[in-house]
């Protein structure tokens, strides 16, 4: 522990912290066991949940229970290594590391900065405009960057609030929250290797034949991009923001700054243009689309093109790449022992009672009200697989199921609940009060949508 670190301080509220997490843990020991609830669930449950607790109270650095978590299930003899350790022989951590370098890489070029720049000045300069023309920034970025660009939009937004002397305001709290949702919820209809490889794992454990291509889930939840631009002016109607200018200057001058298109700039778009080509013709070569995050953005560091730093290599999150691979052990260890069968069962007489809609409504539910205790990634590792079963037994389409669960991990109310908001949220032009009341405004709009649009479409296509 250090004085420089806050986290860490022996204050009251770290104490009840660790508290909780000690004694939550505890009190499912003392539950006794029967033939279905076995020790060895028991024992699992103990773990996962004191370690999921440590990191959702922010107890402990995050690569320290990613890495006790299998270390765990190991020397208790709730899993063996091969299954505990099994996540590092998929594609996931090495797709992960790919998708952040190529991040990095394109960062570094200048062309994300260059398309965020264009996307702004081509939706005007009023702070409607502004918010449009972030919105349509991130999603450019989320495409190319595959999901990884969100430290560009923030950067982006925060410099915005800088360059107009913005005080910390309910206006700085839209504009970084635009920024922030830009970046996330294309994660909803961009195939974004983090989530999509722990949703495949988890329903593959069930349906071992089961794919989803870069188009079919695009095509399935494409209308999330209209349901964007919907919310964006609806917070500017709701919350009536009293900010008015025109920045269309400031940005004309900003991409004057960075002069003609670079040459490291086109070679970045190359190695972009030959990732997008493998991804949308899946169909053809039949490949798991994680190798392509894996080789293709190495096409930087050879000769030719050579737009790769070592700093792009250096600055990769390691800590995140054991995260999201630890997540993905708790899903495998909870399949091997059966407790999909047994979350399924417990769920069914409820879901079977209230249709289709009611059952897609109720998941969502759930991973909204469990977004509030675990990571997303936590989530979508552990849930995957049992929510693939309870599809099963309703008869339905597993995939509807597993998009409406997916697409609850993004409906959060404070910013612990996911890092990638957690980092909009850390620059402190946003209020507590605002993130709250914008992003439950979110969520209320969200349920809507997916009960008037995303149900029937997901009908009329055949997913559900």
């Amino acid at each position: 522990m250090t004085s420089e670190n806050p986290t860490y301080h022996c204050n009251k509220s770290y104490i009840i912290k660790w508290c909780i997490t000690i004694l939550a843990p505890l009190l499912i020991s003392f539950i006794p066991t029967n033939e279905v609830y076995t020790n060895t669930i028991r024992l699992f449950l103990v773990i996962t949940l004191a370690i999921i607790l440590c990191i959702a109270f922010e107890l402990l650095n995050l690569l320290i229970p990613s890495i006790l978590l299998p270390a765990l299930y190991v020397l208790s003899g709730v899993a063996p290594a091969n299954l505990a350790y099994g996540s590092w022989t998929s594609t996931l951590p090495w797709s992960i590391l790919g998708a952040y370098l190529l991040a990095n890489v394109l960062d570094e070029s200048g062309l994300l900065k260059r398309v965020s720049y264009w996307c702004i000045l081509r939706t005007g300069g009023s702070y409607l405009g502004l918010l449009y023309g972030i919105l349509t920034a991130g999603l450019i970025v989320s495409l190319l960057a595959s999901g990884m660009g969100k430290m560009v939009i923030a950067i982006l937004c925060v410099g915005i609030c800088k360059a107009f002397n913005l005080k910390v305001s309910k206006e700085t709290g839209i504009i970084l929250l635009v920024g922030a949702i830009s970046t996330i919820t294309p994660a909803l209809f961009f195939y974004n290797p983090v989530g999509m490889s722990l949703v495949l794992t988890g329903a593959q454990s069930v349906i071992p034949d089961l794919t989803i291509t870069w188009l079919s889930f695009f095509k399935a939840n494409f209308p999330y991009i209209f349901f964007l631009y919907f919310f964006v002016y609806s917070v500017y109607k709701v919350f009536k923001p009293k900010l008015e200018f025109d920045g269309k200057s400031y940005f004309e001058t900003e991409l004057q700054n960075l002069g003609k298109i670079s040459l490291n700039e086109k070679k970045a778009f190359f190695i972009v243009a030959v990732l997008l080509i493998f991804l949308l013709t899946q169909n053809f070569h039949h490949i798991d689309l994680n190798w392509g995050f894996i080789l293709i953005p190495f096409l930087a560091y050879f000769p030719g093109i050579h737009i790769g730093s070592q700093k792009a290599i250096d600055t990769l999150p390691y800590t995140m790449v054991f995260f999201a691979t630890t997540c993905v052990a708790i899903g495998n260890v909870a399949g091997s022992l059966g407790l999909g069968q047994i979350i399924s069962q417990g769920l069914l007489p409820i879901l079977s009672q209230v249709g289709t809609t009611g059952a897609l409504m109720l998941v969502c539910l759930l991973g909204v009200v469990l977004n509030l205790l675990l990571t997303p990634l936590a989530i979508l590792g552990a849930f995957t697989g049992p929510i693939t079963q309870i599809a099963l037994d309703l008869g339905l389409n597993p995939l509807g199921v597993l998009y409406a669960l997916k697409s609850s991990i993004d409906q959060v109310f404070f910013p612990y609940e996911y890092v990638a908001y957690l980092i909009f949220f850390s620059f402190g032009y946003i209020r507590m009060k605002d993130f709250t009341a914008i992003m439950g405004f979110k969520t209320l709009l969200h349920f809507i949508f997916l009960f008037a649009v995303m149900i029937p479409w997901w009908k009329i296509i055949g997913v559900l």
